[in-house]
């Protein structure tokens, strides 16, 4: 009998890092690994929907952003489904848990007369949360992106480039959300280390 190779975090080599300056951690990096996430290809336009508004459309449940660079988090229980505009007929959906395919099964049933495209690329996707007091001055090194909180406000996204790495950027109440190919998520988190260590940081790998 093979041996059961258990799953591992993207940035496993990395776990509880940090470098305290002066007693504290300006900088805080969490990684939320083994998540879902859907892209969707679908033309809003060519779909009857009654569950409709300026800002969004609903389909099985699940609301997507009509507004550009937007983001939505649906809330069903103890699972959340937060879904970004990418663009006039793409979204990319992250699930809290990447076991949790039943919204997506509905989703994709409920379009099965439209002509779209669902792809779950979870193992190829990881999210990694940027906090604390230094998050802004440490973003801006890498990025001509305008990421200033009078432009780029919470619950807006956008895909840009940072540090040479193509990411999705999403600003959250507490920082912001980075999420990444899987294949460049050892790269961008040793140039977010290298960035911070002036300011000190801290690592961390979330649980959900």
């Amino acid at each position: 009998m093979s041996d059961v190779i258990p799953k591992q975090s993207p940035l496993v080599a990395f776990d509880e890092q940090q470098h305290v300056v002066d007693g504290s951690s300006p900088v805080l990096i969490t990684e939320y690994p083994f998540q879902g996430y859907h892209n969707l290809r679908l033309d809003i336009e060519a779909i009857a929907e009654t569950s409709r508004s300026s800002d969004n459309v609903e389909i099985a449940g699940i609301k997507l952003p009509l507004v550009p660079n937007r983001v939505i988090h649906n809330l069903d229980g103890d699972n959340t489904v937060t879904a970004y505009w990418l663009g006039p007929d793409e979204w990319l959906m992250a699930n809290v848990d990447e076991n949790t395919v039943d919204q997506f099964d509905a989703m994709e049933h409920a379009l099965t007369n439209s002509f779209h495209s669902l792809t779950n690329i979870s193992s190829a996707m990881t999210r990694i949360h940027l906090g604390g007091d230094c998050a802004v001055e440490i973003l801006s090194q890498g990025t001509t992106f305008d990421i200033d909180e009078r432009s780029f406000t919470v619950d807006a996204c956008a895909q840009t480039m940072l540090a040479k790495s193509s990411v999705l950027i999403a600003r959250a109440t507490s920082g912001f959300d980075l999420l990444v190919r899987r294949s460049f998520a050892d790269y961008l988190l040793r140039w977010l280390l290298d960035a911070a260590h002036h300011t000190g940081f801290e690592f961390r790998r979330a649980s959900r």
